[in-house]
């Protein structure tokens, strides 16, 4: 860990949300700008909350960030999903969808919006078919923040501009690169009491880790491009997680028969920066190693279940 000097603030997804709850609840024009950026120029601001969850068709899921903007007797929920690098989750948006009907079916709202916040970059890897109502890009809310002439505004100017920087570097990263970054990781691994292992590579996929008692037909992966940590069950696993009652942090998607061999059981982390030292970025490590431990402690529950 370096000594000589501050660690460097490393914006992560759940701070792009606190940025925008803390915006909208701000004096700053914020609430004006961003209605106009979801289509609903001239609405006011009502309120906001932060990572809302809901049980919908026997799924949980969650809302970064639902706010709430209204206009004569017209209310509209918008339901803001905010991605740095972590992938889409399984039909993400219709789970958005879903829980955005249920807000006017229950009252809450008269209609509804969804957003996607992300880098530029991010939109180019939409899921061909994925219906968000608005997007607005980083560059964007970083534009806006430039704007604003004031020394808090101008912290957070850069903390975006930080974060965008961080993934353009991570982005254009060699083999050699992450090959560094993976033995880096491998002495980490090492050091901990818990017996997890992994073989270095220089692949910018992610990292395969291992253990002694770990099973066959099953793989944990931390996926470095992905923002996630994943157990991966094939061949006579398939279909043992399908009924075990998984923990929130854990989404799954399941073997399907067509684009989907293996049940997917995944945990989203933040995002790491391989380009410098895991000695500058140990919480994010130790955040990887709590899923990877997470994920590996469900392996006994899920393999004595019978399956289909």
């Amino acid at each position: 860990m370096r000594k000589d000097s501050m660690a460097p603030f490393k914006m992560q997804e759940r701070d792009l949300d606190l940025f925008i709850l803390e915006e909208l609840h701000s004096n700053t024009n914020f609430q004006i700008w961003f209605a106009e950026k979801v289509g609903l120029a001239g609405y006011a601001f009502l309120n906001a909350e932060h990572s809302v969850y809901v049980k919908i068709n026997e799924k949980w899921g969650e809302t970064d960030v639902l706010s709430f903007f209204k206009k004569g007797e017209e209310t509209v929920a918008v339901l803001v999903e905010d991605k740095i690098a972590a992938a889409f989750a399984d039909q993400q948006v219709e789970r958005y969808h879903e829980r955005g009907a249920d807000l006017v079916k229950l009252g809450r709202a008269n209609r509804y919006a969804t957003a996607l916040i992300a880098p530029n970059s991010y939109f180019e890897k939409i899921p061909k078919g994925e219906d968000w109502s608005s997007r607005i890009s980083i560059e964007e809310l970083r534009d806006w923040f430039s704007s604003a002439h004031s020394s808090y505004a101008r912290w957070r100017e850069q903390a975006l501009t930080d974060c965008l920087d961080r993934l353009s570097r991570s982005k254009a990263a060699g083999s050699a690169v992450y090959l560094r970054f993976s033995e880096e990781f491998a002495a980490f691994l090492k050091e901990q009491p818990d017996s997890f292992s992994h073989v270095p590579t220089g692949d910018s996929w992610g990292y395969f880790i291992s253990h002694p008692e770990k099973p066959k037909n099953v793989q944990l992966i931390w996926k470095t491009g992905m923002n996630r940590v994943d157990l991966s069950l094939t061949g006579p696993n398939v279909g043992k997680a399908k009924n075990i009652d998984l923990p929130l942090s854990v989404r799954a998607a399941f073997a399907d028969g067509k684009s989907l061999a293996s049940d997917m059981l995944g945990i989203d982390v933040p995002a790491i920066d391989v380009t410098i030292s895991i000695g500058d970025q140990l919480d994010i490590v130790i955040d990887v190693l709590a899923a990877v431990q997470e994920l590996f402690s469900l392996i006994p529950i899920i393999l004595a279940h019978p399956g289909n």
